[in-house]
């Protein structure tokens, strides 16, 4: 497997080459995670910083710099293997995914490893769609990440798309907040003019400017994934937290469907937060009332959010919908499906 996929410029043997990286000027970051995080165990994270060969991660909510030999982007939620054997630790895939690749022709290897490292399943008409269309974009490493989660979303593989989902995901938040100010200013205009919301956002989307470009991209990473595909390891969208903070990276997905004669909605998202930790969301609505759940991976994460359930539900309440219930549990959310906790008739 090239080290260069998805933007992968290091390897196992280039460890003496990075700087070595300490926590709080206290002991090297790789020695304090060797405690924390079992050698050889498999850990689930999310990309807060790309390039140069090393990685910005978050694992079991601490922040390290690591080395990957799997395919990675700014954004991206990933599962591999801890390796904190070498100086700087070293992200890789378990041993049975490096057979599974090794059984693999050597031109489906690359788009076989980018499919892995975000829980995806290896299947030959995924892997000669995506490889196709990315070697008709060039074969650039640092897109197939891009190409992978458009196929994961049931989005057409454009360069065009690649090319925007790249450019968004390697966003600082600064640039980020940049944006997202520039689109509040827009659509204020727009509306103050009597332009429609939804006429106003998507003039918006389809503009040829920097705004029109991020919404798009916006627009692709906000998508449902293929039915049967785990959203929890896809790339996160930004979205604005509020006119004078920092957006938030969050994977937020909607679909709708018939509860009887009534239109079912349905919103989950996923954000991440310092001192709470990972939180998921489940919003159900039939239009008239509506349900959230909330699970906190931690548990001073669901702690903080039971003391605040009541502020919660009084904010909710300015809504034009019944409030029938706000839950707060602690543990990844289990949802079966077609699972359906609204009372529609309510």
């Amino acid at each position: 497997m090239s080290p260069q996929i998805g933007g992968i410029q290091g390897s196992p043997g280039s460890q003496e080459n990075l700087r070595q990286v300490e926590t709080s000027g206290k002991e090297p970051l790789g020695r304090a995670l060797e405690r924390a995080i079992a050698d050889g165990s498999t850990v689930e994270g999310v990309v807060l910083e790309a390039g140069d060969g090393e990685y910005l991660v978050r694992v079991l909510g601490r922040n390290l710099r690591a080395l990957a030999t799997l395919p990675l982007f700014q954004g991206q939620h990933f599962r591999a293997v801890f390796d904190s054997s070498g100086e700087v630790p070293l992200l890789r895939l378990t041993e049975q995914e490096t057979a599974l690749l090794g059984s693999l022709p050597e031109q489906d290897r690359d788009v076989a490893a980018a499919l892995l490292s975000r829980g995806l399943p290896i299947r030959q008409d995924a892997l000669a769609l995506i490889r196709t269309a990315w070697f008709r974009a060039g074969g650039d490493p640092d897109t197939l990440g891009s190409f992978v989660e458009l196929w994961a979303r049931g989005i057409p593989l454009s360069p065009e798309a690649a090319r925007l989902v790249s450019q968004y995901a390697g966003m600082s938040a600064q640039d980020v907040a940049s944006v997202w100010k520039k689109i509040r200013e827009d659509l204020r205009r727009k509306l103050h003019d009597g332009e429609s919301p939804k006429d106003a956002i998507e003039a918006l989307r389809e503009g040829d400017d920097d705004v029109g470009a991020f919404l798009r991209a916006h627009s692709h990473l906000s998508r449902p994934p293929r039915e049967g595909i785990d959203p929890s390891l896809l790339a996160a969208a930004w979205w604005p937290a509020g006119d004078e903070r920092a957006p938030m990276l969050a994977r937020v997905t909607v679909s709708s469907g018939q509860a009887g004669e009534r239109p079912f909605y349905r919103l989950l998202f996923n954000v991440e937060g310092d001192a709470i930790g990972p939180i998921e969301g489940d919003v159900e609505s039939d239009g008239k009332a509506l349900v959230l759940t909330l699970s906190a991976d931690r548990m001073s994460g669901f702690e903080a959010l039971r003391s605040r359930r009541h502020i919660l539900r009084d904010s909710l309440e300015d809504l034009s919908m019944t409030v029938q219930h706000v839950g707060v549990r602690q543990g990844k959310r289990s949802v079966r499906r077609g699972e359906r906790r609204l009372d529609v008739q309510a």
